[in-house]
């Protein structure tokens, strides 16, 4: 004799293919969301090692908010003294509506020390995710 299903059970497989459809629908507006909103970057030197080494990619948010700019967080901005380049460093001290940059690795960092304060409005995204290597990745906010 064989069992018979519980209502239950029964009516969560009959919504289990649109749960996932929704999950997968869910997922894909919020990759295309993110993509507009987030920008890809790959590091290149020494200067934020321990922290970030060559070979890392990052996310950063495009365009963030001037209060998301703190001490400590690891931002990408226009270089000033080669405009054709961006910079991966980390917030050292805020004067006002300047920033101060500064490497984690001073021996091989060109930063505030070189080219003085930056304006917030020079920064183009905030760091937020190492996703490669694999056995790196993790949240950076």
């Amino acid at each position: 004799m064989q069992r018979a299903t519980p209502p239950d059970k029964r009516r969560q497989a009959l919504h289990a293919p649109w749960r996932r459809a929704l999950a997968i629908v869910a997922l894909l507006g919020l990759a295309l969301g993110l993509r507009r909103r987030c920008a890809r970057y790959e590091v290149l030197g020494d200067s934020m090692q321990p922290t970030l080494a060559p070979g890392d990619w990052l996310l950063a948010w495009q365009r963030p908010p001037p209060r998301c700019l703190r001490p400590g967080r690891l931002v990408v901005a226009g270089r000033p003294d080669a405009p054709t380049m961006e910079v991966i460093k980390r917030v050292a001290a805020r004067q006002g509506d300047a920033l101060v940059l500064r490497g984690d690795n001073p021996a091989a960092s060109t930063d505030s020390r070189a080219f003085g304060p930056l304006a917030a409005a020079a920064v183009t995204g905030l760091v937020c995710l190492r996703y490669w290597p694999p056995h790196r990745a993790r949240w950076l906010l």
